[in-house]
Protein backbone atom coordinates (compact mmCIF):
# COMPACT_ATOMS: atom_id res chain seq x y z
CA UNK A 1 0.00 0.00 0.00
CA UNK A 2 1.50 3.26 -0.91
CA UNK A 3 0.72 6.50 1.31
CA UNK A 4 1.60 9.86 0.20
CA UNK A 5 3.23 12.74 2.34
CA UNK A 6 1.37 13.50 5.51
CA UNK A 7 1.76 16.98 7.43
CA UNK A 8 0.14 17.32 10.61
CA UNK A 9 0.00 20.60 13.47
CA UNK A 10 0.68 20.05 16.84
CA UNK A 11 -2.27 20.18 18.84
CA UNK A 12 -0.89 20.44 22.30
CA UNK A 13 2.99 21.56 22.56
CA UNK A 14 5.71 19.19 22.20
CA UNK A 15 7.49 17.76 25.85
CA UNK A 16 10.52 17.04 26.72
CA UNK A 17 10.49 13.60 26.93
CA UNK A 18 9.33 13.63 23.19
CA UNK A 19 5.55 13.69 23.29
CA UNK A 20 4.14 14.77 20.06
CA UNK A 21 0.45 15.36 20.09
CA UNK A 22 -1.29 15.18 16.71
CA UNK A 23 -5.23 15.01 16.11
CA UNK A 24 -4.79 11.47 14.82
CA UNK A 25 -1.36 8.97 14.62
CA UNK A 26 -3.42 6.67 12.07
CA UNK A 27 -0.70 7.34 9.20
CA UNK A 28 2.24 6.98 12.06
CA UNK A 29 3.71 3.77 12.74
CA UNK A 30 7.04 3.00 15.18
CA UNK A 31 10.16 3.29 13.05
CA UNK A 32 8.89 5.87 10.50
CA UNK A 33 11.12 8.52 9.91
CA UNK A 34 9.66 12.06 10.42
CA UNK A 35 10.48 15.57 10.55
CA UNK A 36 9.26 18.70 13.07
CA UNK A 37 9.13 21.99 12.19
CA UNK A 38 8.70 25.04 13.35
CA UNK A 39 9.05 28.87 12.47
CA UNK A 40 10.83 29.25 16.03
CA UNK A 41 12.96 26.65 16.18
CA UNK A 42 15.21 24.69 14.11
CA UNK A 43 14.16 21.68 11.71
CA UNK A 44 14.54 17.96 13.96
CA UNK A 45 14.54 15.01 11.66
CA UNK A 46 13.23 12.26 14.07
CA UNK A 47 12.17 8.84 14.17
CA UNK A 48 8.71 7.85 15.86
CA UNK A 49 9.57 4.88 18.85
CA UNK A 50 6.46 4.41 19.62
CA UNK A 51 2.35 5.23 19.42
CA UNK A 52 0.81 6.15 22.99
CA UNK A 53 -2.64 6.89 21.93
CA UNK A 54 -4.52 7.95 19.22
CA UNK A 55 -3.39 11.28 19.09
CA UNK A 56 0.19 10.37 20.77
CA UNK A 57 3.56 9.13 19.65
CA UNK A 58 6.79 9.32 21.13
CA UNK A 59 9.92 10.36 19.12
CA UNK A 60 13.98 10.21 19.26
CA UNK A 61 16.80 11.46 17.33
CA UNK A 62 17.21 9.82 14.22
CA UNK A 63 20.71 10.30 14.89
CA UNK A 64 21.00 9.17 18.59
CA UNK A 65 23.59 6.79 19.67
CA UNK A 66 21.39 4.86 22.16
CA UNK A 67 17.30 3.69 21.55
CA UNK A 68 15.94 4.91 24.90
CA UNK A 69 16.24 8.40 25.22
CA UNK A 70 14.01 10.31 23.64
CA UNK A 71 14.14 13.78 21.73
CA UNK A 72 13.33 16.73 24.17
CA UNK A 73 10.65 18.86 21.57
CA UNK A 74 9.29 20.95 24.34
CA UNK A 75 10.77 23.97 22.41
CA UNK A 76 7.89 22.57 19.46
CA UNK A 77 4.49 24.78 20.58
CA UNK A 78 1.03 24.66 19.07
CA UNK A 79 1.51 29.12 19.20
CA UNK A 80 3.71 28.77 16.90
CA UNK A 81 2.26 26.64 14.21
CA UNK A 82 4.66 22.94 14.87
CA UNK A 83 4.13 20.60 12.60
CA UNK A 84 5.13 16.91 11.75
CA UNK A 85 5.89 15.64 8.94
CA UNK A 86 5.87 12.36 7.27
CA UNK A 87 7.34 11.81 3.92
CA UNK A 88 5.81 9.54 1.40
CA UNK A 89 5.91 5.95 2.33
CA UNK A 90 5.01 2.31 1.02
CA UNK A 91 3.31 0.31 4.17
CA UNK A 92 2.79 -3.07 3.78
CA UNK A 93 0.23 -5.15 5.95
CA UNK A 94 1.67 -3.98 9.05
CA UNK A 95 -0.05 -6.14 12.37
CA UNK A 96 2.85 -4.59 14.69
CA UNK A 97 1.84 -1.66 15.32
CA UNK A 98 0.63 -1.32 18.47
CA UNK A 99 -0.10 1.07 21.58
CA UNK A 100 1.07 1.15 25.03
CA UNK A 101 4.43 -1.06 24.47
CA UNK A 102 4.62 -1.34 28.14
CA UNK A 103 1.95 -3.98 27.97
CA UNK A 104 4.14 -6.98 26.19
CA UNK A 105 5.28 -9.71 27.78
CA UNK A 106 6.93 -11.42 25.41
CA UNK A 107 9.66 -11.71 23.23
CA UNK A 108 12.42 -13.00 20.52
CA UNK A 109 15.19 -11.67 18.95
CA UNK A 110 15.55 -12.36 15.38
CA UNK A 111 18.44 -11.71 12.39
CA UNK A 112 17.63 -10.80 9.22
CA UNK A 113 19.60 -11.77 6.83
CA UNK A 114 19.13 -9.74 3.02
CA UNK A 115 22.29 -11.79 2.27
CA UNK A 116 25.11 -10.23 0.19
CA UNK A 117 23.77 -9.59 -3.08
CA UNK A 118 20.76 -8.33 -1.06
CA UNK A 119 17.06 -8.19 -1.54
CA UNK A 120 14.15 -5.73 -1.35
CA UNK A 121 11.79 -8.28 -0.03
CA UNK A 122 12.54 -10.95 2.73
CA UNK A 123 10.19 -13.69 4.80
CA UNK A 124 11.77 -14.73 7.92
CA UNK A 125 9.62 -17.81 10.15
CA UNK A 126 10.40 -17.91 13.69
CA UNK A 127 8.94 -20.88 15.27
CA UNK A 128 9.41 -22.05 18.95
CA UNK A 129 7.62 -19.81 20.21
CA UNK A 130 4.49 -21.29 22.44
CA UNK A 131 3.09 -17.88 23.76
CA UNK A 132 1.50 -17.05 20.48
CA UNK A 133 -2.05 -16.76 19.85
CA UNK A 134 -4.27 -15.71 17.19
CA UNK A 135 -4.72 -12.77 18.73
CA UNK A 136 -1.55 -11.70 20.06
CA UNK A 137 -1.22 -8.19 20.13
CA UNK A 138 3.06 -7.55 18.26
CA UNK A 139 5.51 -5.41 17.88
CA UNK A 140 8.22 -5.51 15.97
CA UNK A 141 11.59 -3.08 16.74
CA UNK A 142 15.23 -2.63 14.84
CA UNK A 143 17.44 -3.32 17.85
CA UNK A 144 20.62 -3.08 15.63
CA UNK A 145 22.67 0.18 16.72
CA UNK A 146 25.15 -0.33 13.48
CA UNK A 147 22.72 -0.61 11.77
CA UNK A 148 19.43 1.28 12.66
CA UNK A 149 19.66 4.22 11.04
CA UNK A 150 20.61 2.64 7.57
CA UNK A 151 17.46 0.77 8.12
CA UNK A 152 15.21 4.10 9.06
CA UNK A 153 16.85 6.23 5.54
CA UNK A 154 16.16 2.82 3.70
CA UNK A 155 12.11 3.35 5.18
CA UNK A 156 12.32 -0.81 5.81
CA UNK A 157 9.24 -1.68 7.02
CA UNK A 158 8.81 -4.39 9.28
CA UNK A 159 5.46 -6.73 9.70
CA UNK A 160 5.05 -9.61 11.93
CA UNK A 161 1.97 -11.50 10.03
CA UNK A 162 0.67 -15.36 10.14
CA UNK A 163 0.33 -15.82 13.46
CA UNK A 164 0.46 -20.05 13.94
CA UNK A 165 -0.36 -20.62 17.68
CA UNK A 166 1.79 -21.94 19.91
CA UNK A 167 4.68 -22.03 17.02
CA UNK A 168 5.17 -18.96 15.63
CA UNK A 169 5.22 -16.45 12.65
CA UNK A 170 6.43 -15.13 10.14
CA UNK A 171 8.48 -11.45 9.87
CA UNK A 172 8.17 -9.43 6.55
CA UNK A 173 10.66 -7.06 5.64
CA UNK A 174 10.37 -5.33 2.41
CA UNK A 175 13.12 -2.41 1.26
CA UNK A 176 10.84 -0.07 -0.65
CA UNK A 177 13.99 2.31 -2.29
CA UNK A 178 16.01 -1.20 -3.35
CA UNK A 179 18.26 -3.72 -2.40
CA UNK A 180 19.10 -3.72 1.76
CA UNK A 181 22.35 -5.84 2.38
CA UNK A 182 23.05 -7.94 5.19
CA UNK A 183 21.98 -8.88 8.41
CA UNK A 184 19.89 -6.68 10.67
CA UNK A 185 19.05 -7.34 14.17
CA UNK A 186 15.26 -7.12 15.12
CA UNK A 187 13.14 -7.88 18.57
CA UNK A 188 9.85 -8.98 18.40
CA UNK A 189 7.49 -8.59 21.51
CA UNK A 190 4.10 -9.75 21.89
CA UNK A 191 1.58 -10.43 24.43
CA UNK A 192 -1.47 -12.62 24.82
CA UNK A 193 -4.52 -10.44 24.39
Amino acid sequence: MLYGAVTKPLIADGTANGILTIDDVGLFYPNALVTLVSPMAPTLNLIVVDLISRTEFLVRDLYAATFNTYKDVSAYRVSDGAQVMRPLAAISNVSSVSLNSGIYTNGTDVVLDFGPQGSDFLSTTVTGQGWVTPTAVMSVTIVDNNRAQEAVLEQIHLSVENLIPGVGFDILAHAPNGLFYGTLNIRVMGTVS
